[in-house]
């Protein structure tokens, strides 16, 4: 994955960056989004396994935190309760291009939520 990022950012950079620059960064000191969020899940997994689930790590489960915080009053992104949506494309016809969503809230694997938008604070610090 670190040579893949370093030959993509050459590309990138059109040429002008080191890939052998770059590799070593993604190697030994990775500075991007992704690979913080991919540390603390190997931390937050190892952490677990190690002290034989302790209670609250349930919530590291999307469905399990939104109900739970929900539940508590505590302020979640917003959720549907529908028990599903049908999603069509606009142009496709006789069958193609539509989408059945069973809602979380209803037993399914979707968390059926509308768009929201990040604070400006927080989207400075994001990919855009």
């Amino acid at each position: 994955a670190s040579l893949v990022s370093s030959i993509h950012y050459w590309f990138k950079t059109r040429f002008k960056s080191s890939i052998s620059g770059e590799y070593a960064t993604r190697l030994l000191a990775p500075d991007d989004w992704f690979s913080y969020w991919r540390l603390n899940c190997n931390v937050a997994g190892l952490h677990a396994l190690l002290n034989n689930v302790p209670p609250g790590y349930e919530m590291e489960n999307k469905w399990t935190f939104l109900e739970q915080g929900d539940k508590l009053g505590v302020p979640v992104s917003p959720f549907l309760s529908t028990p599903g949506i049908v999603v069509k494309h606009r142009n496709e016809e006789g069958g193609l291009g539509i989408f059945f969503y069973k809602n979380a809230t209803a037993g399914g694997d979707w968390i059926i939520q509308e768009r929201i938008c990040n604070s400006d604070w927080v989207a400075k610090h994001l990919p855009p």
